[in-house]
């Protein structure tokens, strides 16, 4: 019986990878991605997490995801994926249940001047870069929102 103990000891610490390595194991969750701030004023704000946009608003002293369906927004260029030259017209397309209030489309994380027409709940705003883009892949945020909520997309283009 006494030899049985070490050997059954020796088979749990196998059994549970006993190498001393206490980094990550492999079945734990990765890090939480890095959040950027692309925008915040008067109770909203942006944010790219993970390459995906989220709109939210200031509830008391938290902060909440935007009620969904109030602004649709479309993409209108430069097409998902496309090729385009070194200063291309940024332009989308947002359409709301109630008047827009508020808007910005962002490159690389950098807010364009825009321009706008249309209505009070169906609007066109588009801009483009002050100088040559790099070659390579660039990353689009196109952002509306109502007083009641907002929505946010993003889609990439590559530069020639």
């Amino acid at each position: 019986m006494r030899r049985l103990a070490p050997l059954a000891l020796l088979l749990v610490l196998a059994a549970c990878g006993g190498s001393g390595n206490h980094g990550s194991a492999a079945g734990s969750p990765p890090p939480n991605p890095p959040v950027q701030t692309l925008y915040e004023a008067d109770g909203w704000r942006v944010l790219l997490s993970a390459g995906k946009p989220e709109v939210q608003r200031l509830a008391g002293t938290a902060w909440k995801p935007s009620p969904a369906g109030q602004v649709t927004i479309s993409i209108l260029s430069p097409k998902p994926n496309s090729t385009t030259a070194p200063i291309p017209q940024i332009a989308a397309e947002f359409d709301a249940k109630a008047r827009i209030v508020e808007a910005g489309i962002w490159l690389d994380g950098i807010e364009l001047p825009l321009n706008s027409g249309g209505g009070a709940t169906r609007r066109t705003f588009y801009g483009a870069p002050v100088s040559n883009l790099p070659r390579g892949r660039q990353t689009v945020i196109a952002y509306a929102r109502t007083a009641r909520g907002g929505s946010a997309v993003t889609w990439s283009f590559t530069v020639k």
